[in-house]
């Protein structure tokens, strides 16, 4: 990982002094001044929707980075959306290639502009990968009058464009900043319009990420996940506030990315999971770990090291054994060890399939079945006979590799996301006539369990 992407989110050209303290911390209704979208996908037959939200009531500048499922960066834009405004695009498979496609309204731009290419004529740019995650930045507010029109909104997208090229945003691309407002979220619809199902979820959204303006150029490397700043931050004290069901707690940290991951660590995510074949029921979970990129870019002064393992229950809580539950065994018999699997570390993104049969488990990469996804580590559950329940993924600390704070708190886990995503067929129906397929879809975000140790 270079260490320029950290290196330039300490130089002061890109802040603007703004005195109200806050920490980063997650934030309420989906809105905050960054986001994590968790997954787009367009493997699969699946197309990803989407849909990026100012419910500010001033005119908003956001970093948009577009990540492969390795953590490596895609595709950069700048996108200025004005006052209560709603952009959209869509990432589909044509000519061969992942790309994403959008139409700017007059109440947006995309800077760089979007080349009009085929297929259809669309804004649209192409992608070097067919799956992964996105990180959106709020770099800050237009101040009224200065990067605004008569009524308000953004100049024009060619003006735009000349004021980091030549213009005012030149040296200081800060000029006619505000510091973020945080009030942008966004959903993504995952839509098979083939097998008829549709999954949507919305992005993750911190809040106090940024008490100064962080505008940049397209091509700049900063603001991003790593470039949380607070009243502290200069001094070397970014803080987080992490809320647990005994209270919230507030720490501080010598590197703004371990504040981010304070909020972000988790020691373990559960989500449901059916793949009953009378029903059609397959699911599937995936698993983001979207600092990871960002590990070994101080000098080694920030990674955390855990091992991500998957355990199963059924519906009764009972933990899945490794081997038959219905089979007979000598009273003398030991208990069955339990039906555990260890994740890989080396994606960013790791897709886990729960409906893998026995006679290949171990065969190669296969193709998921709902999200189209190629995967190296598979299992089965089919020698447990569990067909129903939850999967717990556990982040397990290696000695010495936890999160600990300024003030000695221990944050045990790993900063990770998910997403489960399932679903039904009963085949196909009959509409006047036709036959017409039935799959259903859903989503839901894993439930989450954050542990710490205070400073003995």
């Amino acid at each position: 990982m270079s260490k320029s992407i950290l290196q330039w989110a300490a130089m002061p050209m890109f802040l603007c002094l703004y005195t109200t303290a806050q920490a980063v911390h997650l934030g309420e209704s989906g809105q905050g001044d960054a986001l994590i979208l968790p997954y787009w996908t367009t493997q699969g037959g699946n197309d990803t929707l989407l849909t990026l939200r100012n419910s500010h009531d001033a005119p908003v500048a956001i970093k948009v980075r577009v990540l492969g499922a390795d953590g490596v960066e895609l595709h950069a834009f700048n996108l200025y959306l004005d006052a209560r405004v709603t952009w959209a695009a869509g990432f589909a498979h044509f000519d061969d290639a992942p790309r994403l496609f959008s139409r700017d309204p007059s109440s947006s731009c995309t800077l760089p502009i979007l080349a009009q290419e085929a297929p259809f004529g669309t804004p649209q740019f192409e992608l070097s990968a067919g799956h992964g995650y996105l990180e959106i930045i709020e770099m800050g507010v237009a101040e009224p009058g200065v990067v605004t029109d008569d009524r308000g909104d953004w100049q024009s997208c060619f003006d735009l464009e000349q004021r980091l090229q030549s213009g005012a945003w030149l040296d200081p691309p800060n000029a006619g900043m505000l510091p973020p407002a945080g009030r942008i979220g966004a959903t993504a619809q995952i839509i098979d319009v083939a097998d008829g199902g549709m999954t949507t979820f919305d992005a993750v959204a911190l809040a106090g990420f940024s008490d100064v303006a962080q505008h940049s150029g397209p091509d700049i490397l900063v603001p991003n996940l790593a470039s949380a700043h607070d009243a502290g931050t200069p001094g070397g004290a970014t803080t987080s506030q992490v809320c647990l069901p005994e209270g919230c707690r507030t720490d501080e940290w010598a590197h703004p990315v371990e504040a981010v991951a304070a909020v972000l660590t988790v020691a373990s995510l559960e989500a449901d999971f059916n793949i009953r074949s009378a029903i059609g029921a397959q699911a599937e979970l995936v698993i983001v770990r979207p600092l990871q990129r960002y590990e070994d870019a101080l000098d080694g002064d920030f990674r955390v090291d855990a091992e991500p393992t998957l355990t199963f229950f059924d519906r009764s809580g009972r933990m899945a054994a490794d081997e038959c539950t219905g089979c007979p065994a000598p009273p003398t018999r030991p208990p069955p060890p339990p039906l555990r699997f260890v994740l890989p570390r080396d994606s960013v993104v790791d897709v886990v399939s729960f409906n893998d049969p026995a006679d290949d488990a171990n065969s190669g990469p296969w193709i998921t079945p709902i999200l189209g996804a190629s995967i190296e580590t598979r299992f089965s559950l089919e020698v447990s006979e569990v067909t129903a329940g939850f999967g717990l993924v556990a982040f397990e600390n290696h000695p010495g590799d936890k999160l600990v704070s300024g003030n000695g708190d221990a944050f045990i886990g790993e900063a990770a996301l998910g997403i489960a995503i399932q679903q039904f067929s009963n085949g196909a129906v009959m509409v006047d006539g036709d036959a017409v397929l039935s799959n259903y879809r859903g989503a839901q975000q894993p439930a989450r369990r954050r542990v710490v140790l205070p400073e003995e």
